[in-house]
């Protein structure tokens, strides 16, 4: 995200003899903190737009600790603002526009529903067709009862969702009979 405070995880060999070491996202410097001989961590700093940054594994004399080119994405946290339409028939096919912010125009996205019943839920995910990073659509699954669901936009990274919305599934109205 580009608030920062991604846990990165680094993997490799004779690390446990580093001693102090840093991680350098681009040009700003983070501590890493060796987990073991094979791995360890460092925190991704704030950055002011999202992107691609190199990474770089130094030590307290700015030694570069690996000769493999490093990268980091800086994402936007997605937002959810608003669907709709919200409701549709328990068949499904209704296509729901859904206006947000940071929504990835270079990689998938899901929108998910969630179904609630007395003791359990379950998800189900369906791939979104982004046209921007403001908007997106989103077909509904077919539904087995009419009810409320949580729709939402899965979060990136282990971020929190920002907020989700209800969709309403409703049991359309049939004809019997004309005369």
């Amino acid at each position: 995200s580009t608030q920062g405070g991604t846990e990165i995880q680094i993997r490799g060999s004779g690390l446990d003899v580093l001693g102090d070491v840093r991680c350098r996202f681009g040009v700003i410097d983070a501590p890493a903190h060796v987990v073991n001989e094979t791995q360890m961590s460092c925190i991704s700093p704030p950055s002011v737009s999202s992107g691609t940054t190199q990474l770089k594994v130094l030590d307290t004399s700015s030694i570069l600790m690996h000769d493999r080119d490093l990268t980091f994405e800086y994402v936007s946290r997605i937002s959810l603002n608003s669907i709709y339409p919200k409701s549709g028939p328990l068949e499904g096919g209704t296509e729901i526009s859904v206006s947000g912010h940071g929504f990835p125009t270079n990689t998938v996205m899901l929108c998910n529903y969630v179904f609630y019943d007395e003791m359990s839920s379950t998800t189900v995910s369906v791939r979104a067709n982004v046209v921007s990073d403001t908007s997106a659509f989103c077909t509904t699954p077919q539904s087995e009862k009419t009810s409320l669901v949580v729709f939402s936009l899965p979060s990136t990274r282990n971020e929190p969702h920002s907020r989700a919305l209800h969709f309403a599934y409703e049991s359309l109205p049939t004809i019997s009979k004309l005369s």
